[in-house]
């Protein structure tokens, strides 16, 4: 309680600053024990693919997850889009598609005619403050994409773990090099260096 109650009233900097010292804490952590590792072909394409995997997927977090956190178009494109988009959820029959109010989609389809869009249309993640102004925005899309649905709740349980655990650029990086290093064989130098020291450990105590 305690502790929570300290979190809670430490502002934002104060847990800003923490939070940089303990993951700056854990890189630097992780420098060190890169820098005693074998200087290896193997051990370079292993830190290689999943340093880089890591990174992009904090540089680009919608490669998954359709639309990543974008505002007003967010939930269409997370609805049809990214590598698990929330249609895949959807149980079968309970989707309703934009072709059942939009027949013609696209940009200059009968959503430009249209003139009854209001506040409460059930459309998810638009709005119309201006009655026809942002129109051009919204249904540039296919208009065979999903628009709403009944989701299966199993479902969406696996699909919030695996963007949970891929999205996460420690998470995905680890996972990566994990797989790499037991999919990869033994490098050959790694192999002659052991025998050389070997050979050379040898040789002093014969002499």
């Amino acid at each position: 309680m305690p502790f929570g109650a300290f979190l809670a009233d430490a502002p934002t900097c104060v847990l800003g600053g923490i939070v940089t010292i303990l993951f700056c804490s854990i890189m630097v952590s992780g420098i060190k024990i890169l820098g005693r590792c074998p200087k290896t072909v193997r051990n370079h394409l292993i830190m290689s693919i999943s340093l880089g995997i890591g990174l992009g997927v904090s540089s680009v977090p919608h490669m998954l997850k359709g639309g990543g956190n974008a505002a007003f178009y967010g939930g269409v494109m997370e609805m049809n889009m990214g590598l698990v988009p929330r249609s895949l959820n959807c149980e079968a029959g309970t989707q309703v598609y934009y072709s059942s109010v939009y027949p013609v989609g696209g940009p200059f389809g009968t959503y430009f005619s249209s003139s009854d869009l209001g506040f409460n249309d059930g459309f998810s993640g638009m709005t119309n403050a201006s009655n026809g102004f942002h129109r051009g925005k919204y249904l540039l899309h296919p208009n065979s994409w999903v628009m709403s649905c009944t989701e299966d709740l199993s479902k969406k349980a696996w699909r919030t773990s695996f963007l949970l655990m891929f999205n996460t650029p420690y998470c995905v990086g680890f996972i990566v090099a994990m797989i790499l290093n037991l999919v990869l064989p033994s490098d050959e130098e790694a192999a002659d260096d052991d025998t050389a020291d070997k050979s050379a450990g040898t040789s002093t105590a014969s002499a």
